[in-house]
């Protein structure tokens, strides 16, 4: 009587196999975490290139249709995280306020003086970041209009003073015109201005920042950080320099 016998694995082979199984699923999942990692830091980069593109348009548009005489600037610091929510690193970046004449429609008609030509200002725009002081991380960007005279020619800033007055400033400005707040962008970084007062002209740089958190694999954030900078000049000024 002959005894059948099958072939079997020996323990060696078992674990053998049992390895190479897990380093292959080891690897797949490598491959698809970074994958994941990539698509969502992509996507935030996306949003927030969309959000500044459409910030610069606005900001471009209305401000090269002032008078450089008119601009009145909030210079303001604060210390904000790089790689939120790490404490650490931080930097000191600027959230400025920004005011300049401007008009409620620049179509409609009886917006130039028909003697001497100039625009009749009927009010200020202001770009203002605003922020709760404990959390600096989240900064909003808003657009809104104010009213401090009857429409002239007048080309002096709002208030008199080219240093911007933070009564005008976001959350309560002085003579906000109802129905004109629009929020750019929640997630301000920094907005820096500055003055070329030889040329009339003034450079804008602009950032903003994904929200804190962290993708947890690859230990990777998506505290993404997309800046430009503009050199914008009103368009609008009388006299030239």
């Amino acid at each position: 009587m002959r005894v059948s016998r099958r072939a079997a694995f020996t323990l060696i082979e078992v674990i053998a196999g049992t390895v190479v199984l897990g380093l292959l699923t080891l690897v797949i999942f490598s491959v698809f975490s970074m994958a994941s990692t990539s698509f969502q830091t992509t996507s935030v980069r996306l949003e927030l290139q969309a959000e500044l593109r459409k910030i610069c348009t606005d900001l471009r548009r209305e401000f090269e249709q002032s008078t450089y005489s008119s601009v009145a600037i909030a210079s303001r610091t604060v210390v904000v995280l790089d790689q939120p929510p790490d404490p650490t690193p931080t930097s000191t970046v600027h959230r400025d306020g920004l005011c300049f004449a401007s008009l409620a429609n620049p179509q409609a008609v009886g917006t130039v003086d028909n003697v001497t030509g100039l625009t009749r200002w009927d009010g200020y725009t202001v770009y203002s970041p605003y922020w709760v002081n404990s959390d600096v991380s989240n900064c909003k960007l808003l657009r809104y209009r104010v009213s401090a005279h009857a429409a002239n020619t007048s080309q002096s800033p709002l208030g008199g003073s080219a240093v911007l007055s933070s009564s005008y400033l976001w959350p309560a400005p002085t003579g906000l015109i109802v129905g004109t707040t629009r929020t750019l962008t929640a997630r301000l970084r920094s907005l820096q201005v500055t003055e070329d007062a030889a040329n009339q002209n003034y450079s804008i740089n602009v950032a903003v920042q994904g929200a804190a958190g962290r993708i947890a694999t690859g230990n990777k954030t998506l505290a993404e950080v997309v800046e430009t900078s503009l050199r914008l000049i009103p368009e609008n000024t009388w006299p030239r320099m």
